[in-house]
């Protein structure tokens, strides 16, 4: 898998969080041009849920992530705070896809570098602090993990999600379909330790 390591600057009742996981390994794309609002039905109409993030990436709905949905009238009405700036997505089950979260701010750039060539060619796209966001197809019973693999290596899994930088200008770097988690990976994450065992003995006087 090849990246450019550049950073590219930025140009019915539905309040449950649906189940719109998508039936393809191919992700939408975002055009620079459209509005945060404009990206957010966009990726609605491709079948993955969607909800509003202000600028310093707090929510801008109630419910965060389980507010998001692939209603429009619902997505415009959230989208109706000015402050709206950012589109975000579920990740986990709920979509179909993972993400695989490199931070350059605490090493994460430095193991992708080592660790490149094992990793599957995958949808690719650049973060707003220069890290990358790579797409993987949900693995079950896969959820969150922070710096498990690495420092800097997070997890989006189940019971996450990310925000869709590309939307906010970023670049997609790789536009391939998704690929399945590598095995070496998944043998990390889903590694438990042995739980310890303690003999006692007793002897009584």
């Amino acid at each position: 898998m090849q990246h450019n390591p550049t950073k590219k600057a930025a140009g019915g009742n539905q309040t449950a969080l649906q189940n719109t996981q998508t039936n393809t390994t191919k992700l939408p794309t975002i055009l620079q041009t459209k509005t945060a609002l404009d990206a957010a039905i966009c990726l609605a109409n491709s079948g993955i849920s969607v909800f509003p993030f202000l600028e310093n990436k707090i929510p801008a709905c109630s419910g965060g992530f389980k507010s998001a949905t692939t209603d429009i009238a619902r997505i415009k009405a959230m989208w109706s705070n000015p402050n709206a700036a950012l589109v975000g997505v579920p990740t986990g089950v709920i979509s179909g896809f993972d993400v695989l979260d490199i931070d350059p701010r605490n090493g994460g750039m430095e193991w992708f570098e080592q660790n490149k060539h094992r990793l599957p060619q995958t949808r690719t796209q650049r973060t707003r602090s220069g890290g990358l966001h790579l797409f993987f197809k949900h693995q079950k019973d896969l959820r969150n993990s922070a710096s498990k693999i690495s420092a800097g290596v997070d997890v989006r899994a189940d019971g996450g999600c990310v925000i869709w930088w590309q939307a906010s200008g970023y670049d997609l770097l790789d536009n391939s379909p998704m690929a399945d988690w590598s095995d070496w990976l998944l043998e990390i994450l889903t590694y438990k330790p042995p739980l310890a065992i303690f003999k006692c003995n007793f002897t009584g006087e």
